[in-house]
């Protein structure tokens, strides 16, 4: 199956399904537990949440009202991974029946399974996952191993490891894994609920993450950070998909079996196809995910590791950031894991304990409650307050748990947009990344004869994909000439006109976060090569001044217009009029025609940029140059890239330039949610 990287690594994140209800202020007085890593301890997990009155011996919940939050690792070391993950979904679905709330969330080692990352997993734990068909399973997916590893010897001259018998195949894979890896795969029960888990939540002013957040992490919010959590599990997802679509691994490879297979895949003589060639680079660069990041919010231990001095003022910085008071995390055991540590005057919980029989020297189940400013240790042995000894000058000790030898930095996010088909019909999308895939791998079935405006000759075809049809764009115009002259015969050092620039600006708008170019893919028409878009049904230009309509909320109209000509200028567009901004049946306005963008001019409409959309300047500055570059170097040249990169240098200077002289709120601005923009009569001047 065809599918293109640059679509591997973008998932549609709909903004407000990934906002938890809790991240509201709660009253003063409401009452919070939260419990730090269970790893499979099902026993010490059951008897502390009783111990903490929010189950009965049923396990029902009898906490009323309290918000109970688990700061994610409930995952590998122990044997009864599925039955805390049972209770968990449980109690999701439980505490909200009796005024409470339940949220549950991602740890380092749920993500290192979901990323397929075994080697922690207690062999035992299997067993819970394997049914009477389990050894028919196992013995089919050796017949696999065997057929897969017969075709990669043949693929790489030799053989890509060792292969094992039957009965040594078998012991490296006990019933029940195969299983596993299913039910947490992106269609499993368990796969399908983790994917729904953050990384981190605010509840009041408490925020509840497992590792921390550094100082120096370039995801530093909760919506960052859970943006970027949620991307870089779907970017292994598409990875994982194409190379099993590709036939080099099976499903239930670990990572490194995939590893080893990119590796010898890498090392061929024969050039891969750009799709291949995205996907291996993609997948060698995972060791700089936030998820695997040493800083990042999974991993990190400066919470435990800080001096008291050192970590008071870091702390403090964070969490004025963040509009909270406290955080609470777990992964870092201190003091062998015997309590709850409170450090940097009651900023800061630690409540990793070690729960888990015989990992921590004193681990024990715990919890910390949170009432108001009361807090409160509670262990099988009783309660503790935490209010008398605000300061602790326990040293954590240092555990490094990294993975070492495993992409770049994923787009941050998309928005909810309903796309549209022929004849107003609802295409059966929920993202922008998912449109990609369908017309990547679409048919077509009309080219329409109609002309469509625009001197590189568009058209508009129908295609199909499944039962699924749609409209699309096609552009095969390529042109690149030095020295020469446009159709008005204005001189130029070098004209750039090609569907590459469309490819180009999608891309660069996936890795802003702008949902306002349509899904543009690689496609053939007739043997030749171009670009595809998805067509904006019902939808009509921008409002010129000129005509006898203008939007309905001129203002929002200004701020669209305003976001455009920043993106215009990043990308060096020559060619930007009414006819190529649309505006959808939904009021929704989308960027088009790109095809004369990208060139070498390095100089900016100054005096036209007077302010910024706030969200896209901090994605301007976010942008890391390295991966921009290898994003649009299948596109344009490395002189293009460079040109480029160096008004994107210029055009944060200008921003920074505009906020420095008029203030911040004066320069940077937020388009608001309202009502869909539609033409309205333009009013006339008096008299």
């Amino acid at each position: 199956m065809r599918r293109f990287v640059m679509h591997l690594l973008v998932r549609s994140l709909i903004i407000s399904a990934l906002l938890l209800p809790v991240s509201a202020v709660l009253a003063a007085e409401s009452r919070v537990v939260a419990i730090g890593d269970i790893h499979g301890e099902y026993e010490g997990f059951v008897s502390i949440l009783q111990k903490a009155g929010l189950v009965d011996q049923k396990l029902r919940w009898t906490g009323g009202s309290t918000t109970f939050v688990q700061t994610g690792d409930y995952l590998d070391r122990g044997r009864d991974v599925r039955k805390v993950m049972d209770l968990l979904m449980a109690l999701e679905k439980g505490a909200p029946r009796r005024r409470g709330q339940a949220i549950v969330l991602l740890g380092n080692h749920e993500l290192m399974n979901l990323t397929s990352v075994l080697r922690d997993m207690n062999p035992a734990a299997y067993a819970a996952f394997a049914d009477r068909r389990s050894d028919r399973r196992r013995q089919a997916a050796f017949k696999q191993s065997v057929a897969l590893h017969e075709r990669l010897v043949k693929r790489y001259g030799k053989e890509p490891w060792p292969l094992p018998g039957e009965s040594e195949w078998n012991e490296r894979h006990p019933l029940g894994l195969i299983e596993f890896q299913d039910a947490l795969g992106r269609n499993g029960k368990y796969g399908r609920w983790l994917r729904s888990k953050q990384a981190a939540v605010k509840v009041g002013d408490t925020v509840f993450i497992h590792g921390g957040i550094s100082p120096n992490a370039r995801h530093r919010t909760i919506e960052e950070i859970n943006q970027q959590v949620r991307m870089e599990i779907e970017a292994f997802d598409r990875i994982r998909e194409y190379l099993v679509a590709q036939k080099l691994i099976l499903p239930f490879f670990t990572l490194p079996e995939i590893s080893t297979v990119v590796d010898l895949e890498l090392g061929r003589e024969a050039e891969p196809s750009d799709d291949m060639r995205r996907v291996l680079h993609a997948f060698k660069s995972i060791d700089h995910w936030a998820i695997y990041d040493p800083i990042g919010p999974l991993w990190f231990r400066g919470f435990g590791d800080w001096s008291d001095e050192e970590g008071q003022e870091q702390v403090t910085a964070l969490l004025e950031s963040l509009n909270a008071r406290r955080f609470v995390v777990g992964h870092t055991i201190l003091n062998d894991g015997r309590s709850i540590v409170s450090r940097f005057g009651n900023s800061v919980f630690l409540i990793d304990t070690g729960m888990l029989r015989n990992y921590a020297k004193e681990g024990r189940a715990a919890a910390l409650e949170i009432i108001g400013d009361r807090y409160a240790a509670i262990y099988e042995s009783g309660r503790v307050s935490l209010n008398e000894s605000p300061q602790s000058t326990f040293r954590g000790r240092r555990s490094p748990y990294l993975l070492a030898s495993l992409v770049q930095e994923i787009p941050p996010f998309e928005t909810e947009v309903v796309w549209r088909g022929p004849e107003s019909t609802t295409l059966p999308f929920r993202s922008a990344t998912e449109v990609a895939d369908f017309l990547s791998n679409s048919k077509v079935v009309k080219v329409y004869r109609q002309k469509l405006p625009g001197a590189t000759k568009p058209t508009k075809v129908l295609v199909e994909n499944g039962r699924v049809k749609a409209h699309g764009v096609f552009r095969g115009h390529h042109r690149e000439q030095e020295d020469t002259h446009w159709e008005t015969g204005e001189y130029t050092e070098f004209l750039r006109d090609t569907h590459l620039s469309e490819l180009a600006a999608y891309q660069l708008s996936l890795l802003l976060g702008l949902d306002t170019v349509p899904p543009t893919v690689p496609w053939q028409l007739k043997r030749q090569r171009g670009a595809l878009q998805l067509w904006i049904e019902n939808a009509r230009p921008g409002w010129h001044p000129s005509e006898s309509e203008q939007p309905s909320d001129p203002e929002r109209w200004a701020m669209e217009l305003d976001k455009l000509l920043v993106f215009d200028a990043l990308i060096g567009n020559v060619d930007r009029h009414e006819g190529n901004m649309l505006v959808d049946s939904a009021g929704k306005l989308w960027w088009i025609d790109h095809s004369r963008t990208f060139g070498r001019e390095r100089n900016l409409p100054a005096d036209r940029i007077q302010r910024c959309e706030r969200k896209l300047f901090a994605s301007l500055k976010a942008l890391d140059p390295a991966l921009v570059a290898e994003r649009l170097a299948p596109y344009m040249s490395p002189r293009e890239v460079e040109a480029f990169l160096d008004r994107r240098t210029k055009l944060i200077a200008l921003i920074e330039q505009r906020i420095t002289e008029r203030g911040e709120q004066a320069v940077l601005y937020t388009i608001e949610p309202g009502p869909p923009l539609r033409s309205v009569p333009r009013e006339r001047p008096p008299g």
